[in-house]
């Protein structure tokens, strides 16, 4: 097995089973090994902002770390921002960065940088391949860092020379220790503790992480109602997707949001139902609607809106002009 190959297995072994890339020439070696692993879905993104916000919202949304593959220092560079909001929502992230050959390293090619400068603000580990029989032990060293805890963005970097290369016999695939369990549940003593301080004035709890799902906060606002504790959310957290927002209707909305699905009919809608207003014809474009003496037909605002913003309603002539001597209209050479 090649390099590559032996990452792609352990990958998936580990569970991470889905790649977003956007590879280069270091990459190609991994591209083409893709064929020869099946258990691993490669996603090719035209941007790497794309690649990196994608494995973010697949880890909120499936709980475990999907991979990208990115170019060098500048393909990482250009997916900084969605990795900053990655870590800030501890969303597990495998980064896998390709880099030059190590014979090519010395000579400082155009897209030579510093990757592991890049990655360390945005990553919680950082590892670097230091030959083909490291790559299996390397890539579940990262893995088993992005799981956490604390969940995190984990960077692994591989020459393009380790890709192709055949590993040793017996490196093929080095398992450390598995990806994690469902977490260990707290002990009764913990919980009696926590129970007994709930009543106490001034206690709060505060949430994040997994306890940012829809099950976790009805858990909560039930303590809340019972023991008036105050509740705190952290600002980013990555498991929402249980959530979902409902928009509070009025009653009187919903009766006749069901009579018009009962009976067919358009009729009036009560006058502040959103879907009266989504109905309602537009009197002018948003620009304009600051100015209340526009009329209200869709037909009529192009001619008052060239009268507010003094436009002329038709255009001057380009084919003709006024020279000094002769006062009237001639026709420019």
């Amino acid at each position: 097995m090649t390099g590559a190959e032996i990452l792609l297995e352990t990958l998936a072994t580990y569970g991470v089973d889905v790649c977003f890339m956007n590879p280069g020439t270091s990459e190609m070696r991994f591209v083409a090994a893709l064929d020869r692993v099946p258990k691993m879905r490669g996603v090719l993104c035209l941007f790497e902002g794309v690649c990196t916000g994608a494995a973010d919202g697949y880890a909120r949304m499936t709980g475990k770390p999907a991979a990208t593959l990115l170019h060098l220092g500048p393909g990482l560079a250009n997916g900084l921002a969605n990795l900053h909001n990655a870590r800030k929502a501890r969303s597990p992230v495998v980064n896998i960065i390709g880099e030059h050959a190590t014979w090519h390293q010395r000579y400082d090619a155009p897209l030579s940088a510093d990757i592991e400068a890049f990655a360390r603000p945005v990553s919680g580990f950082v590892r670097v391949a230091r030959g083909v029989e490291d790559i299996g032990l390397a890539a579940a060293q990262t893995i088993v860092a992005a799981y956490g805890p604390p969940r995190q963005i984990a960077t692994l970097i591989i020459p393009a020379d380790f890709s192709w290369t055949d590993g040793p016999c017996g490196a093929d695939l080095q398992v450390c220790g598995g990806p994690p369990g469902p977490p260990c549940p707290p002990l009764d003593h913990t919980i009696r503790a926590a129970a007994s301080l709930l009543r106490h004035p001034g206690t709060a709890l505060l949430l994040g992480g997994r306890c940012g799902s829809a099950r976790a906060l009805e858990l909560a606002g039930r303590l809340h109602r019972h023991t008036g504790l105050a509740v705190f959310l952290e600002r980013s957290t990555s498991w929402r997707n249980e959530a979902k927002t409902v928009q509070p209707r009025s009653k009187r909305w919903l009766r006749s949001a069901a009579r018009h699905r009962r009976t067919g009919r358009r009729g009036r809608l009560p006058r502040k139902s959103p879907m009266a207003r989504s109905r309602s014809t537009p009197s002018a474009p948003s620009s304009l609607r600051a100015f209340p003496k526009m009329p209200s037909s869709p037909k009529r605002w192009s001619l008052p809106a060239a009268r507010y913003f003094r436009i002329s309603p038709t255009p001057l002539p380009t084919t003709a002009c006024r020279s000094p001597e002769a006062p009237s209209a001639r026709a420019c050479p």
